[in-house]
């Protein structure tokens, strides 16, 4: 599996002044096909989320497409709360993900 993490995701974006000024985005959590549901993708969340307390780093965000509802489930077990769609979670997504919000969930952690 597989994951990538960065603090630098939010500056100059309608997120930098929102929430505790450290914190991470998580992108691109893969599992190959032939290990999922082996607890592979809750590693990796552990392991960047303890990375991230290890670094003072306070809250976590990632998009989810809205259709990946087993994705969702993953994060909702994982402690992970989905963002209503706020003005500020709104331009976020686009100004990230240069796509139309409405096919994405912001998701969020507070890891303290």
């Amino acid at each position: 599996g597989t994951i990538e993490f960065s603090p630098s995701d939010f500056t100059e974006t309608s997120m930098q002044d929102i929430g505790y000024a450290r914190k991470l985005y998580l992108m691109d959590l893969a599992v190959q096909p032939s290990a999922r549901r082996a607890g592979v993708a809750t590693r990796l969340l552990d392991s960047v989320q303890e990375l991230a307390r290890i670094h003072d780093f306070r809250d976590v965000y990632l998009h989810v497409e809205v259709g990946n509802d087993s994705a969702r489930l993953l994060y909702a077990k994982n402690g992970f709360s989905e963002i209503l769609p706020l003005d500020w979670a709104i331009a976020f997504t686009e100004q990230r993900l240069h796509k139309p919000w409405e096919n994405y969930v912001l998701l969020f952690k507070a890891l303290w």
